[in-house]
């Protein structure tokens, strides 16, 4: 593989993708937070959501560990075209 024919990690399916999962991970963290705080909001009226608090903060974490993970192979994906563009060998499948 050669330096030069590396595309732009804006034009791979794998930016596409990875975009795609990071956003999906933004929305879930927000949706999240937005549960948690509805939650204590209505508690703090006297209605009983403790479980909709926990709900909440679980999804926020998970769409953290998400977009966080997403994040973390496309990083991988791209370091790997790149060294095999530089040492001249072929990139992994699907590259």
């Amino acid at each position: 593989m050669d330096e030069n024919n590396v595309k732009p990690g804006e034009m791979t399916s794998e930016y596409r993708a990875a975009r795609s999962g990071s956003a999906w991970g933004i929305v879930s963290a927000v949706l999240g937070v937005i549960m948690s705080a509805g939650s204590a909001v209505l508690q703090a009226v006297g209605a009983d959501t403790k479980a909709g608090i926990l709900a909440g903060a679980a999804l926020a974490i998970v769409g953290v560990i998400s977009k966080t993970l997403v994040d973390l192979g496309y990083i991988k994906s791209r370091t790997d075209v790149k060294v095999a563009a530089r040492s001249g060998t072929e990139a992994p499948p699907g590259f």
